[in-house]
């Protein structure tokens, strides 16, 4: 049997890639509500009050990061010929 991906075929790469972005943005959201539900039920559970917790999940291609880090001063190609 012999099976082709549709989405592959129907779509450029960067279509693709966006696609798969925007889902691990979207999966990325249903890890945060989860785990804050459960870190409050486990608080209360534990009568311990809740502290404040940074819940961000960013999701970034590649090049997004070494500019980001690139524009905060970190020389990424010393970084990584340093490997």
């Amino acid at each position: 049997m012999l099976y082709f991906n549709y989405f592959i075929y129907e779509k450029s790469v960067k279509e693709i890639i966006g696609e798969l972005k925007r889902i691990a943005e979207e999966v990325s959201g249903q890890v945060i509500s989860r785990l804050k539900s459960t870190y409050t039920s486990y608080s209360q559970q534990r009568n311990m009050p809740e502290k404040a917790v940074d819940w961000q999940i960013k999701v970034q291609f590649y090049n997004e990061f070494i500019e980001e880090l690139e524009s905060k001063g970190v020389d990424t190609t010393e970084i990584i010929k340093s490997f």
